[in-house]
């Protein structure tokens, strides 16, 4: 899957070896249940009756890494599929991290230009 460069990560006020983790989880090159990096998201996996699927469990892990305040999506016109899922920042237009169901994607903007973008 494609990732958002380090360079692009770092602009979120993260330090070089946190980007390379979020680069290195987009890339599934690092797992998503690890005690000592996401204890919150392995206690969130391991409370539900069913797995999350991979996209839920790397945000969540975002989630922990940039100290957001949760992952929220917004639905679709469907229903069926998010329009897009997003770390929490606290901010509408504050950049941060999302995952675009439409093109299978993640990539660093905030909530706000990409709503504006979508004409929503």
């Amino acid at each position: 899957m494609r990732a958002p460069s380090i360079k692009t990560l770092e602009s979120l006020n993260l330090e070089k070896d946190k980007a390379k983790l979020i680069r290195a989880l987009i890339k599934k090159e690092q797992k998503t249940r690890d005690t000592k990096l996401f204890p919150s998201t392995l206690a969130w996996i391991e409370s539900c009756c069913h797995t999350p699927n991979w996209v839920e469990r790397a945000l969540s892990c975002f989630n922990e890494i940039l100290e957001g305040h949760g992952v929220e999506a917004i639905e679709g016109e469907s229903f069926r599929v998010p329009l897009m899922a997003y770390v929490n920042r606290g901010e509408t237009y504050q950049s941060t991290l999302l995952f675009c169901y439409k093109t299978q994607s993640f990539r660093v903007q905030s909530v706000g230009d990409y709503l504006e973008r979508m004409g929503l």
